[in-house]
C-alpha cells in the first residue's frame, strides 16, 4: 500500500517523564494521532526488562491507516520512532510528518537521525 514511512532515531532525549512512563507514552501517541483525525484501532504497550538496569518500553498504536510505534530505552535516553501512514482514501503524507515532528518535539532529543521511505 502506498504511503509515507518515517523511521527516526532520537538520541539524548531530555523529557524524562515521557521516557519513564508507559501509560504516558501510550496516551501521548494516541492523542497525537487522534488530533490529526487518524483512526486508532488498538494499542499494545509493554515493558521489557533485560536486566536490572536495562529495560525498554515498546508502544504500538495500530491505525486503520497503518501504525505508529515507539521503542523507548529510558536508561540510554534513546527512542526509536516508526510512523507509517498509508494513502488509501486520502493523501496522508503530511499527517505522517506532523506525527513525526510532534513526537520529536515531545521527547526533546539533542540529536536526530531520520529516514523517509515512500512506499508504493
Amino acid at each position: 500500500m502506498s504511503g509515507l514511512h518515517i523511521v527516526s532515531d532520537l538520541f539524548e532525549c531530555k523529557n524524562q517523564a515521557l521516557l519513564r512512563d508507559k501509560k504516558l507514552i501510550e496516551k501521548t501517541l494516541v492523542e497525537t494521532v487522534k488530533n490529526i483525525r487518524l483512526t486508532v484501532i488498538g494499542t499494545c504497550t509493554s515493558v521489557y526488562t533485560h536486566n536490572s538496569t536495562q529495560d525498554h518500553i515498546s508502544c504500538i498504536v495500530v491505525l486503520a491507516e497503518s501504525h505508529v510505534a515507539t521503542h523507548v530505552y529510558k536508561n540510554k535516553k534513546y527512542v526509536n520512532l516508526d510512523v507509517f501512514v498509508c494513502n488509501v482514501l486520502n493523501d496522508n503524507t503530511e499527517k505522517a510528518r506532523v506525527i513525526d515532528r510532534h513526537l520529536k518535539e515531545l521527547f526533546m532529543p539533542n540529536r536526530i537521525r531520520t529516514q523517509e521511505i515512500v512506499r508504493s
